[in-house]
């Protein structure tokens, strides 16, 4: 299990700009949004989509990835709108033992880890919260990909959707 705890910081660049009605880059380097963005997740993906259009010729490779579940429906707007191939990854968040809905950090199919500081958490109990999470991911990962086997991204530009970001512990243990 491959544990870090690096933060990774939101892109500053145009097309993250004309998309989420960008209002800046706060003193950690994290991009800030004000607003509500979208009516849904359709109206999302086809923002995005749209955001995207000038991208697509730069980028030959390009395939939509959807962070199961509410991802998925956002990058199929995407993949449907731009014409690209669709595909799903499976990650969860690792919740705090005493309050399960704070993601202490996530985790990937194949044992890809994203853990933040735990902050005096046992190791016992973190590593059971890593370790329940990885069960889950890995069976959503089996049943999302039974009928159509992931696509092979060596060598494309993924274009990551989710429906949401609260901590940004999935979206980072995807990227990874």
């Amino acid at each position: 299990m491959r544990l870090s705890r690096k933060p990774i910081r939101a892109p500053d660049d145009a097309v993250a700009a004309r998309l989420c009605n960008h209002q800046g880059v706060n003193s950690e380097g994290f991009v800030v949004l004000g607003g509500p963005l979208f009516h849904d997740r359709r109206d999302a993906g086809v923002r995005l989509a749209g955001a995207l259009e000038a991208e697509v010729e730069a980028a030959p490779r390009l395939v939509a990835v959807g962070l199961a579940r509410g991802g998925v429906e956002v990058a199929a707007e995407v993949a449907r709108a731009l014409r690209i191939p669709l595909d799903a990854l499976a990650v969860r968040k690792v919740g705090h033992p005493g309050q399960p809905e704070y993601a202490l950090g996530a985790v990937a199919p194949g044992g890809e880890v994203f853990v933040r500081d735990p902050g005096g958490i046992p190791e016992e109990a973190l590593a059971g919260a890593v370790a329940a999470a990885q069960r889950d991911a890995d069976e959503l990962d089996r049943r999302l990909h039974a009928a159509h086997p992931s696509f092979d991204l060596a060598g494309s530009t993924c274009v990551l959707c989710d429906d949401g970001l609260a901590t940004g512990a999935t979206m980072i243990v995807a990227v990874r």
